[in-house]
């Protein structure tokens, strides 16, 4: 994995092949791992967005924060846009990192900040122009797949040849937090980022004891734990609470729910060792 920086500039050379260079060309660039029921407010949203994203803006969605998270990015709001469409757009003042519980607090309390879903529209040729400006070292990857692309029998080796050696760093590092160009549009349908455990609290009924279950579970004085296990697997749990338990057969993670954001750290931990690499 190369991060977010890398898969779009990659994917813009390969559409900029496929559409015969054409630089007014609009990219969507969507995280995989969200939940949006309402469709028909996204499609009216994406619609405005491109209309603004036309106009050399690189224009990013912002989702009302509903609580202090400290476990997403936020996107700083400025002056509000008056451009006739239904979407509400802001002038972008600045992207944050995961801030602590009482800075999230204190974001929220402003009222001008959004939560940053990694929702960006903007043309090819905006694209190219801020690779080029804020992030040097992978703006020749647009060409070099564009011409990659062209060639589908040795496209794959030509990608891994490409890809693999490439600097791993998100596109927020990349290019937004660098740029002047940013408008925010605020989201007008529901959102929910199931990148993680605790997203499954909002999708699965939780028992009477408040667990959030996916498989066999039997609990004694044990509550509010998400458990997620395969079929044939028990987990029983006694005197166990605010607990993540997932099983996936030849693996087991046992962790607090307030550890869910320390996951990723035991996955680059597996991943460094040759005994548990093949459990990735």
């Amino acid at each position: 994995a190369r991060d977010t920086a890398a898969c779009i500039a990659a994917s813009a050379g390969i559409i900029k092949q496929k559409s015969g260079n054409d630089m007014n060309s609009v990219i969507i660039t969507m995280p995989a791992d969200h939940v949006i029921k309402n469709a028909d407010a996204l499609c009216r949203n994406l619609e405005d967005a491109v209309s603004v994203a036309r106009s050399g803006k690189i224009v990013t969605i912002g989702i009302k924060p509903s609580y202090p998270a400290s476990c997403y990015g936020y996107i700083q709001c400025g002056k509000k846009i008056d451009n006739g469409l239904a979407t509400v757009f802001f002038e972008g003042a600045g992207f944050r990192e995961k801030p602590d519980a009482e800075t999230a607090k204190s974001f929220l309390e402003q009222g001008n900040f959004k939560w940053n879903g990694g929702m960006f529209i903007w043309t090819l040729n905006c694209i190219e122009k801020s690779f080029a400006a804020h992030c040097p070292e992978l703006y020749p990857l647009i060409d070099a797949m564009a011409a990659a692309s062209a060639d589908q029998k040795s496209f794959e080796k030509t990608f891994a040849a490409l890809y693999e050696p490439l600097k791993k760093i998100s596109i927020d590092y990349a290019v937004m937090e660098k740029s002047d160009a940013i408008v925010v549009a605020e989201a007008s349908f529901d959102w929910d980022d199931i990148g993680g455990w605790l997203a499954l609290r909002n999708h699965v009924k939780p028992d009477e004891s408040g667990n959030t279950v996916k498989g066999l579970f039997r609990g004694i004085n044990s509550s509010n734990c998400i458990v997620q296990t395969q079929p044939g697997t028990l987990v029983a749990a006694i005197d166990l609470h605010d607990m993540i338990i997932v099983n996936t057969g030849d693996v087991t993670l046992i962790c607090p729910a307030s550890s869910a954001d320390k996951i990723k750290n035991m996955v680059k931990n597996l991943s460094e060792s040759e005994n548990t690499l093949n459990y990735v």
